[in-house]
């Protein structure tokens, strides 16, 4: 009850989620208090806000419905039913242009096991794997922390493009060239963008006045509008690479390819399901 209250920031909306009544929320949250010996939540105003002590237990109560959670799952596999729900975490390249038809592949095969699919840059799906809040994530960077199992996914490829109108469109160029035009970027926190800067940044080109971007699309309408010269993965402007409606730029030395993995949580083990989903979209690749 102290993780729903807190999410919803306030008893009625819970009472309303859970089709009770609000004294019933609060007395569920009073007995919790009471079996604990210590005050949770107190009220500020209209809201209600954590103790220390809530602050404190906070975590260890969203594990503990993580774990209950996984009851269910765990029941079906004995009796050899394959249900249940899968959270996972994608960076922007995957989740938008390599997943979704494997995960239609899959639902179709597994109709009983839903998937909900959760697209943010690396860093953010990293964190989340970390913190429990998805059960498997795909990113665009190999991940250094000692908590994470990583397996390996498939390569991509990140290409300079720009529209044809542009001066270096389909040509040649040097670093000189690309320094004196506009280069866009991903953001902060994209595998995309570390990537690319350091794949141009070891072709002596200065990156400093690089504009980034927040997503694929927003990234790719720029360049299609000629506002300059994109890196971009190749799978994310295959269509308008073969339409004709971006082109390539060669730049000597460039060379930027990278591997996408699959990450979890060493120390939790995968239901079958999500073992059966993982092992599918890498057949798939």
């Amino acid at each position: 009850m102290l993780v729903r209250v807190v999410d919803a920031g306030s008893v009625t909306r819970v009472a309303a989620a859970l089709y009770i009544s609000q004294p019933a929320v609060t007395h569920r949250l009073r007995s919790l208090e009471r079996a604990l010996g210590a005050k949770l939540v107190e009220r500020q105003g209209r809201r209600l806000a954590l103790t220390d002590t809530g602050r404190a237990i906070l975590p260890l109560a969203r594990q503990a419905l993580r774990i209950l959670e996984q009851i269910p799952a765990a029941v079906s596999e004995v009796q050899g039913l394959l249900r249940g729900e899968i959270i996972l975490g994608a960076s922007t390249t995957i989740g938008e242009f390599l997943l979704p038809k494997r995960l239609s592949a899959f639902g179709e095969a597994y109709p009983h096991i839903t998937v909900r699919l959760h697209i943010a840059n690396t860093q953010v799906i990293v964190e989340r794997v970390v913190d429990h809040s998805l059960h498997a994530g795909f990113v665009g960077l190999k991940p250094a922390n000692s908590a994470l199992a990583v397996v390996p996914f498939l390569t991509d490829t990140i290409v300079l493009v720009a529209a044809p109108p542009h001066p270096l469109a389909g040509r040649q160029v040097s670093a000189e060239q690309l320094v004196r035009t506009r280069l866009l970027v991903r953001e902060e926190g994209s595998g995309t963008r570390a990537m690319a800067l350091a794949a141009l940044e070891r072709c002596r080109v200065d990156t400093e006045t690089a504009v980034g971007f927040g997503s694929n699309a927003a990234l790719r309408t720029a360049v299609l509008a000629g506002y300059g010269v994109a890196a971009l993965s190749q799978e994310v402007v295959r269509d308008d690479l073969e339409q004709g409606k971006l082109r390539l730029l060669r730049l000597q030395g460039w060379r930027c390819r990278r591997q996408f993995y699959i990450i979890s949580r060493r120390d939790r083990r995968l239901t079958t399901a999500e073992e059966m989903l993982l092992k599918f979209v890498r057949q798939e690749e």
